[in-house]
């Protein structure tokens, strides 16, 4: 039986012409007739891939035969081929890493790897795993990597990679991934990585403006007031540094689009504080939580036609949220 069989360059016989298909035995390094049984040619060099694994180099029979070693990483310093030792011990691993790969590339391999586990549990694809590759070379150029490769951190520097990429992944998903940590640990986490990376904060992207649409729909809001929602989501991601599910600050825009829009005079009806938690998501707390922050930096996320003088409706927002926080502070 022939193997490994492909169209070649010689695609006509030259005894029965186009009646025969030129086929390549690869194994043989031949060329022949499937027509007349014609060797056309006998000795071609293979195009394919070469070959590590042979049937008797003392492999099993299930080995993959054409792996040549790992593909090189465009994110370390060395990007050359790696070396790949089947059935060796840990100690000639670690020898071949030790002396073949400098000590910047073996604390990115170190976080590569954590990384590539934490993306293969979760499913994620290959461009959420680049785009955190991207962003632990980052933190390796910032000197901010060493005391940083640990599951807490690399799963912080996950949840940045998957907003980026637009494959969202809240904190309560990804903190499964390791139950010695608690969510709280991991929001601090991300906030710490996100005030070292200030311009990887917040990623505002195509996603994030079909949620608001989703979601404002559901809600039976108009055109207006979702354009609106969009401008304060698209202000708050870019200023507002603390950690929020996205959910959660889309539902507390829209609750802030809404109260400023509330109007007893024009009898509108606009969803109510449980309405928008329901349709988000979130818990009601959380949503009076997102609410008053964003509230509270209102004058810069805000369109400007909701802060003219002849609006006065943020102030009196203000006036009632706001300084009831301060009173049971005080």
């Amino acid at each position: 039986m022939l193997r490994n069989f492909r169209n070649s360059r010689n695609t006509t016989c030259p005894d029965c012409k186009e009646k025969g298909i030129i086929i390549c035995d690869t194994s043989e390094g031949t060329q022949i007739c499937n027509g007349c049984g014609m060797v056309v040619e006998s000795k071609i060099l293979s195009e394919e891939q070469e070959w590590r694994n042979f049937q008797n180099d003392g492999q099993s029979k299930n080995t993959d035969r054409n792996r040549v070693g790992e593909v090189s990483d465009i994110w370390l310093e060395n990007n050359l081929t790696s070396t790949t030792f089947i059935k060796s011990s840990k100690k000639l691993q670690h020898l071949n890493m030790m002396t073949q790969i400098n000590k910047n590339d073996q604390t990115l391999i170190s976080a590569f790897n954590i990384l590539k586990l934490i993306c293969d549990t979760f499913f994620l694809r290959s461009n959420v795993i680049e785009r955190a590759k991207e962003i632990t070379k980052e933190l390796q150029d910032m000197e901010q990597l060493k005391n940083r490769i640990n599951n807490l951190n690399m799963l912080a520097v996950v949840y940045l990679a998957c907003r980026e990429a637009g494959h969202i992944k809240s904190i309560k998903e990804l903190i499964t991934f390791d139950r010695s940590y608690k969510e709280k640990d991991l929001g601090k986490t991300i906030n710490k990585l996100k005030k070292v990376l200030p311009s990887r904060a917040f990623v505002y992207n195509e996603n994030i403006s079909h949620l608001i649409y989703s979601l404002s729909n559901r809600l039976q809001l108009s055109i207006d007031l979702i354009e609106a929602i969009e401008y304060v989501v698209k202000k708050a991601s870019t200023l507002i540094t603390t950690s929020h599910r996205l959910n959660s600050l889309c539902g507390g825009s829209i609750h802030l689009i809404v109260e400023l829009n509330t109007n007893e005079e024009k009898n509108m009806k606009l969803p109510n504080l449980s309405q928008i938690a329901t349709v988000c998501g979130v818990t009601t707390n959380t949503l009076k939580t997102t609410f008053k922050e964003l509230l509270n930096a209102a004058e810069y996320i805000i369109p400007k036609y909701y802060l003219s003088e002849d609006n006065p409706k943020l102030s009196m927002l203000k006036q009632k949220y706001l300084s009831e926080d301060k009173r049971k502070k005080n």
